[in-house]
């Protein structure tokens, strides 16, 4: 089971409703404000294509790869240096991502 945050729509009461009619409640791990978290099976870009197609009112689906759960600010950058080497250590090439501190 991995992590995914879906990013809340305007209407942030109906698009959480509409997740859990669609994911299920028992998968949900957070919520937020702005996100919800759930545990789901692993999704591939296509499932989460596909899957955000479905959803009317989230904004991104996001794959959590990893959390810093408390962290001082000092030491954010070696921690974020460690998770990003680790992720791609076996891939090469040009690799496309990014980072969102929520």
């Amino acid at each position: 089971m991995n992590l995914y945050a879906f990013e809340l729509g305007r209407k942030k009461h109906l698009c959480f409703a509409e997740l859990i009619a669609v994911l299920g409640e028992k998968s949900l791990a957070e919520l937020n404000y702005d996100t919800a978290i759930f545990k789901l099976t692993n999704l591939s870009v296509e499932e989460a294509g596909n899957l955000q197609n479905r959803l009317g009112g989230t904004i991104k689906i996001i794959e959590i790869s990893d959390r810093l759960l408390s962290i001082q600010e000092n030491k954010l950058k070696e921690s974020i240096k460690k998770i990003l080497e680790n992720y791609f250590k076996d891939r090469s090439g040009k690799i496309p991502f990014s980072i969102s501190i929520l």
